[in-house]
């Protein structure tokens, strides 16, 4: 199971899925829990990226947004408290991931409200530096992975499962073939197929 969630670029969601628990309590793994800590992994991913927001002009909207950057910038430092007064208790990291996901919600307001995205960098540096002590990458690279491909794959795999319902084999073979030529190995099981990319 956990060369399946590594072959399939889960690391990181998996990851955040285990801080959600306090490592004195048994960790109960579930595929709903893995597709929770998937999402929420990409709200936090969608915060930490350099989106680029429209400004709007004006001494009104310029004191404004200065009341909205110190709001952030406040949250941003509460954020970092938090985070350093849970890893001190006893290695609280579900008490510190709460701290990066209220951090990510106030970002995203920001960014909502159309702040200036100079105001918002330094909480999102801040979102990205908490995060990366607990090992979890934000950034767009770590984001992208080889995941740009996996709906599609998944899609094919679901696709065949279809066909061999159908007891259409050849066509089910040849999806099965296409995959395996381009490194993609299809296991069948009761509940259906599962995929994992092969070692190069």
């Amino acid at each position: 199971r956990m060369r399946e969630i590594l072959d399939r670029g889960l690391a990181v969601a998996f990851r955040l899925m285990v801080l959600q628990s306090h490592y004195r309590a048994p960790l109960t793994y579930t595929d709903e829990g893995l597709i929770s800590a998937e999402r929420g992994l990409d709200r936090l991913r969608a915060a930490a990226s350099a989106a680029p927001t429209i400004g709007i002009n004006g001494a009104a909207d310029a004191a404004t947004d200065l009341v909205q950057a110190e709001s952030l910038a406040t949250r941003a430092a509460e954020t970092e408290r938090q985070f350093h007064a849970a890893m001190s208790d006893d290695f609280d990291t579900p008490g510190a991931v709460a701290g990066l996901f209220d951090l990510g919600r106030a970002i995203n307001r920001a960014r909502s409200a159309r702040q200036p995205e100079s105001s918002i960098e330094p909480a999102r540096q801040t979102l990205m530096r908490l995060a990366g002590v607990l090992g979890l990458r934000l950034d767009a690279e770590s984001a992208r992975l080889a995941d740009d491909a996996k709906p599609y794959i998944d899609l094919l795999v679901q696709v065949r499962d279809d066909l061999r319902a159908a007891k259409q084999w050849a066509l089910a073979d040849r999806i099965r073939d296409a995959l395996a030529d381009r490194g993609i190995s299809v296991e069948d099981k009761a509940t259906g197929s599962t995929w994992t990319r092969r070692k190069a």
